[in-house]
């Protein structure tokens, strides 16, 4: 049995532990404070042991993505980080068990696995 919730997470506290959690393309819409504070909800929800996958929107390499680039600047998320920025918030508080690039071939992606 799953239990699933979609909250928003800068306003809202929860009383439950969960196994695993997801966010995907919500940080890059956050500033640091805010980031800061999902985070921290996330992480008082989650298990001792429990994984956490994130995907974020990162800069495009013009290099490899010139269609990306252009998609970026209608994204109306304001904080898009760097992959190596996203990890640095994240190991405060969680154990990095694996990180790496995704593309979609219009959108780059940092993907992080966290645990608890």
């Amino acid at each position: 049995v799953y239990n699933f919730k979609v909250i928003d997470a800068t306003k809202q506290k929860l009383n439950e532990k969960f196994d695993n959690i997801l966010i995907c393309g919500l940080l890059h819409h956050l500033d640091d404070e805010q980031a800061t504070n999902v985070l921290n909800l996330a992480s008082s929800s989650l298990k001792s042991g429990g994984r956490m996958l994130i995907l974020e929107d990162i800069p495009s390499l013009p290099r490899f993505n010139p269609i990306g680039k252009i998609v970026k600047r209608f994204d109306i998320g304001k904080h898009i980080r760097v992959h190596e920025v996203y990890g640095k918030i994240y190991q405060s508080k969680f154990k990095i068990i694996n990180s790496y690039f995704l593309s979609s071939g219009i959108a780059d992606y940092s993907v992080y696995l966290l645990e608890k």
